[in-house]
Formats: C-alpha cells, sequence, structure tokens
C-alpha cells in the first residue's frame, strides 16, 4: 500500500482498517494490512494485530465477520451492522466491503446519540399503550408494537410483512385503500374506523390516525370495540323493533327521506284477520305470530329495509324498480300464505306496492303503497296489488270515520258513516279490474244516496232554525249539479275514473262534510226539543 494513500487514509476522522483474508474451506482468516490513525486512536490500538485487539474489547466478533463477509461475497454490496466498543462505552456501526478478492476493508462510524436515540424511540414505541404500525408506502407491514400482537392475540411473525389487506373486514377493505391512497397523496388522517381480523377469528374496531414519511406511513390505533358495540346497542334501540328486531317506524320514515337518485319500490304488509288472532289466543301467541312473520321477511328478502310500522303493519323499501320486485313479492306472498306459524297454523297477508314516481313526494308515494294495500283488503285478502296512477288517494285518514263528526242527530251520523263506507267501496270494487259500466253504477248509487241525505239534513236544519240554511241548500244543490255533469262527461268519455274517484270522496264527501256540515252541528246539539225528538227514520 502506497504512502500517498496512506496519508489519504490518515485524514479520515472515523476507524478505518484493511484486512487481507484467506479462506480456509468457508472460514475466513485476517491478516492486517493497514489501520488509519483514527482506528488506533480510537480503540487504544498500537500495533500488530490490531482487529485481534479490538475484538476483544468489543461486541463485534470474528464469527460475525465471517458471516457477514460471506454474506457480502454471496451478494455483493456491502453489509453493515451495529456494535458496542466495551472499552469506550459508545456504540458503532460498521460497514463491511471487499476491495479486492482477498482484501477487505471496515469502516466505523460512531453511532452512540443515533443508537441511543433509536433506543429511546423503541422503547416509546413498546411502551405505548397504543398500538402503533409502521408499513410501506403499499401497505405492508414493517413493524408493530406489543400492543398490536396483545389486542390481536398473533405473533409479531404472523403480521410483519404482511399486507393490511390480509387483516381488514371485507367490507371495510375498500374504504382502507382510498384511505392508504389519500395517505400516499400527502394527506394527514386524523380519525378513520375500520375493523381488523384478530387470530380467533373475531373483528376488533379500531380507530387510527396516520401519515406519510419518506414512503413509509406511520400510524396509531385504538381499540373501541366496546365503544362501537355500545352505540350499536344504542342504534339498535332507537332503531330497531323490540319484539321483532325489525327496524321501527321511526327508521323507516328516516330511510323513506333519503334521495338516493335510483329508483325505489314500497311494499305494504298486512297481516290479514290478525285481530282475530288476538282474540282467539292471545297476544302472546299474537306477537309469536309477528316474530315468525318477520324472520320470514328477512330470510326471503334480499338488499332491502325491512319495517314494523305498525301493529301487524309492515313496510319494505327496495332499491328497485317496480318491474324486479313484482316477481319477488308474488314468492313472499305465497311463502308465507304455505308457511305453519305457531298455533294458528296459516295466515295471510294483504301487500300493496308502488315505485316512487319523479317529482312525486313521499307522502303520496307512500299513500299509493297503503291505498293499494287497503284495496288488496277489500278484495278479499292474501291478495297482491300494484299501486298505478290511477288509485285515488283515499288514505284511512278520510275514509274511516271520526267521532268529531257527530252531529248530534244519529240518523245523519248514520248517513254520513254510510256515504264514507260507499265512497271507499266505489274505490276497492272498481280497481283494477274496472269497467265503465260498472263504474256508472256505482257512482249512480253514491248520487242517489246523497240526494236522499240532503233532503233529510235540509229538513233537520229547518227544524232547529239554522240561519245559513238557504246557503246550505245551495252548496247541495250545486254539488248535485256538478257531481251529475262530472257523471255525464265519465259516460261519455270525457274524464277517467281517477276524476270521478277524487270528486266524489274528496268534494262531495269529505270536504262538504268537514267543512260546511259541522257548522250546523251545534245548532242540533242546542237544540233541546230536536235531541228529544230525533231517532227515528228520515221520512
Amino acid at each position: 500500500m502506497n504512502m500517498n494513500f496512506k496519508r489519504w487514509l490518515d485524514e479520515f476522522q472515523f476507524p478505518i482498517t484493511f484486512q487481507r483474508i484467506t479462506n480456509n474451506k468457508g472460514v475466513f482468516a485476517f491478516e492486517n494490512v493497514y489501520v488509519n490513525k483514527a482506528f488506533i486512536n480510537t480503540f487504544g490500538a498500537s500495533s500488530g494485530d490490531h482487529l485481534k485487539d479490538f475484538f476483544s474489547k468489543s461486541t463485534y466478533s470474528v464469527k460475525k465477520l465471517n458471516r457477514d463477509l460471506l454474506s457480502v461475497k454471496q451478494n455483493g454490496g456491502r453489509k453493515i451492522g451495529i456494535f458496542e466498543h466495551k472499552q469506550t462505552g459508545h456504540n458503532y456501526q460498521t460497514e463491511l466491503f471487499v476491495a479486492y478478492d482477498d482484501v477487505i476493508f471496515l469502516i466505523f462510524k460512531e453511532m452512540t446519540s443515533q443508537f441511543l436515540q433509536d433506543r429511546n424511540i423503541d422503547i416509546l414505541f413498546e411502551y405505548q399503550t397504543e398500538m402503533f404500525w409502521v408499513t410501506d408506502s403499499k401497505g405492508i407491514i414493517l413493524r408493530v408494537n406489543d400492543a398490536v400482537t396483545d389486542t390481536l392475540g398473533f405473533e409479531k411473525e404472523a403480521i410483519l410483512n404482511k399486507n393490511i389487506a390480509q387483516f381488514v373486514h371485507p367490507d371495510d377493505l375498500d374504504d382502507t385503500l382510498e384511505a392508504v391512497k389519500h395517505l400516499n397523496e400527502g394527506h394527514i388522517i386524523r380519525s378513520f374506523t375500520n375493523r381488523y381480523r384478530s387470530k380467533e377469528g373475531s373483528y376488533r374496531v379500531f380507530e387510527w390516525k396516520a401519515g406519510m414519511h419518506h414512503d413509509m406511513l406511520f400510524a396509531s390505533a385504538r381499540d373501541v370495540t366496546e365503544w362501537a358495540d355500545r352505540e350499536k346497542r344504542l342504534s339498535d334501540e332507537a332503531s330497531r323493533d323490540p319484539l321483532t328486531g325489525l327496524y321501527n317506524r321511526r327508521y323507516f320514515y328516516d330511510r323513506l327521506n333519503e334521495d338516493t337518485g335510483h329508483p325505489r319500490t314500497l311494499a305494504i304488509l298486512d297481516l290479514d284477520h290478525f285481530k282475530l288472532v288476538n282474540d282467539m289466543w292471545g297476544h302472546q301467541v299474537g306477537d309469536r305470530v309477528l316474530i315468525n312473520l318477520s324472520k320470514l321477511l328477512t330470510k326471503h328478502t334480499d338488499e332491502a329495509i325491512i319495517s314494523r310500522i305498525g301493529g301487524e303493519e309492515f313496510a319494505i323499501i327496495y332499491h328497485q324498480p317496480i318491474d324486479a320486485i313484482r316477481g319477488p313479492l308474488k314468492t313472499l306472498k305465497q311463502i308465507i300464505a304455505q308457511h305453519v306459524f305457531p298455533v294458528v297454523k296459516h295466515i295471510t297477508v294483504s301487500i300493496g306496492f308502488a315505485e316512487k314516481q319523479k317529482e312525486e313526494t313521499l307522502r303520496a308515494w307512500f299513500k299509493r303503497a297503503d291505498d293499494a294495500m287497503y284495496i288488496a283488503k277489500e278484495q278479499g285478502r292474501d291478495a297482491l296489488i300494484e299501486a298505478t296512477n290511477e288509485i285515488p288517494l283515499i288514505s284511512s285518514k278520510y275514509t274511516e270515520w271520526d267521532p268529531a263528526w257527530s252531529s248530534g242527530d244519529p240518523v245523519i251520523d248514520k248517513q254520513h258513516k254510510d256515504l264514507l263506507f260507499l265512497g271507499k267501496q266505489l274505490v276497492y270494487k272498481t280497481y283494477p279490474e274496472k269497467t265503465r259500466a260498472h263504474v256508472k253504477d256505482e257512482v249512480g248509487k253514491i248520487i242517489h244516496e246523497v240526494r236522499d241525505h240532503f233532503n233529510y239534513e235540509e229538513k233537520i236544519m229547518a227544524d232547529v232554525d239554522y240561519p245559513a240554511l238557504e246557503e246550505h241548500k245551495k252548496i247541495h244543490f250545486d254539488l248535485l249539479n256538478k257531481a251529475l255533469h262530472i257523471q255525464t262527461l265519465f259516460e261519455t268519455g270525457e274524464v277517467d275514473a281517477m276524476m270521478i274517484f277524487s270528486f266524489l270522496i274528496e268534494d262531495f264527501i269529505m270536504a262538504h262534510l268537514i267543512e260546511e256540515d259541522m257548522k250546523y252541528f251545534d245548532y242540533i246539539q242546542n237544540n233541546k226539543n230536536h235531541a228529544s225528538e230525533s231517532g227515528g227514520n228520515p221520512s
């Protein structure tokens, strides 16, 4: 080794040694060629076998040097290690290079401060109660602390060098990969929740904070499984029916209000003759029937929201157009009819269903499905009725008698109740298999009944000295003329059944009853003579 090269080596501030090697059946022997001044000053070796003297005072051994040299010989490049020099108490990084076939050189760099810093990081990493993860930019797990293995139950070897995708719940995988992509773009995630598989196969819920640094993903996580379970229980209590476990009415309306931008179909189901079940066998049997039905609905209904919205009334929201629902609903009705329920054996359901139309309000959509269900009831039950735009909105709010409408005259009240019933029957009997002749006959019956009612009503108003009698007569006259005119238009084909249904039920019967007839009820109720004489049939 020439003097210029030696002088150049002596100018380096970190220790360097050159060693000639001989290979004896895979075991290397080392012969000193040169050590620079920094090596002598640092490790105290003055002459002779510097490397042997160095090994006697260091945690770096001849065996370790042999292994490192064999690795470099086989794989090329260099080998880096960390050791402690016992005499100085300092830590060093060693870099081993092969200069020629039989010559190596070792470079030593003091790493005491860095080593202590790394050790402190290791201690901090392991002593944290939170879980710490380090992965590469692709999600390969490079390091985890003991909190991770304690939580998931795996040994570290079962986790390291695996992709996080192998542990994430399948339902959370897309969101997790999207989060990793977000991190790779330089963003920091301060709160992200997903589920990780434990060794026993169950899933734990983790809440994450994560960021990228030099293509490495650093993340901390808290196990929030108990909190998530508690939140789920509270959510279920708020959104689930306690008897059947299905969603409740509140949750149903929340989901009904969602604007998904996709076709949706609503089905309303009502158990037929369910009151008889409770009356004959008691509410405990009735509850068992409801639970059984709920299980059937859940088992045979895919990708839909099933709710119990009343005593024996259920609703299903399908995120599909009505064409895709007809067949499954028909099958569902048949399955229910064939099922053997506890005690009662067999029971049927009436179903009405409707697809939400563009610009249609949620209330109108629900009413169409609900009205179709009532039509199924009136047509004999165990029926499936599809709502169309021709179904009038005839919810029970307008077709069931309200005690607040009582006049004080039993004959008038009976006539009002009969007219409500006839109006409802008009729709039920003529939908969907209606003909113009059939509708004409039904409408004629209603107009005849209304004319008789008006005549009797005017007589009673005269008896109680109702001051607005003449105005009320004029309203009766106009309503009858309008009814007869619309009837003629229907018979000539100028208006459809929807028009005549709407007028007879909403204007002719309901609006007049609520807005006009109730004005004279006080006169009847305050007239003692009438009250004592009433109760007979109209003359």
